[in-house]
């Protein structure tokens, strides 16, 4: 008897802190052992000039590489205060039973993906915070948010809070996971 083929997931993750290495990997292990794949696709920043903010050394000093990670580079555009991102998306990703995307509004690839996604019938999910909470609920960015977070086939929320807001916003309670933003499978 032939053992069947292993789903695959792909994790497309805006850039790789440190910290995200032991749930990857962890994450990576479980997965295996139920037959699945996980592929991980992330960015990788541009260098960033000497004389940074403590803010931009905490956000992009302590990114790595995984051996068993893809990493493909992020164009950044900066436009007023926003950063606006594009990473440049393998095609091996279409190729996987599950497409997770990070829900930023920032990341422009993320547009082309999801539509991509959808019209090879792919299951695309959302790994996030819903809205952005340092902005105001009432604010065009989560305007935009409470139109396209619902647009998916799956939610990989934050928090039980993030999970709750969504369900208000009409997803399917049962279509969320709460990964409690953790850093560890344990």
């Amino acid at each position: 008897m032939t053992k069947a083929a292993p789903s695959e997931v792909a994790i497309v993750y805006r850039f790789l802190p440190q910290w995200r290495v032991a749930f990857f990997c962890g994450l990576r292990d479980a997965l295996a052992s139920r037959n699945i794949r996980l592929r991980l696709y992330y960015g990788k920043n541009p260098r960033q000039p000497e004389g940074q903010t403590g803010q931009q050394r905490l956000k992009w000093g302590n990114e790595v590489d995984l051996e068993w990670g893809t990493a493909i580079p992020n164009r950044l555009w900066k436009i007023r205060r926003y950063q606006l991102i594009w990473q440049q998306l393998p095609s091996e990703v279409f190729g996987a039973d599950l497409i997770i995307l990070m829900q930023e509004s920032s990341l422009l690839s993320n547009y082309a993906a999801g539509l991509r996604a959808a019209l090879g019938r792919k299951k695309v999910a959302f790994w996030g915070h819903g809205l952005n909470h340092q902005e105001s609920v009432r604010s065009l960015g989560n305007i935009f948010k409470r139109f396209y977070s619902t647009r998916v086939d799956w939610w990989f929320a934050y928090t039980k809070a993030v999970a709750d807001g969504l369900a208000r916003l009409g997803f399917p309670s049962e279509r969320i996971t709460v990964v409690d933003n953790a850093i560890d499978t344990v």
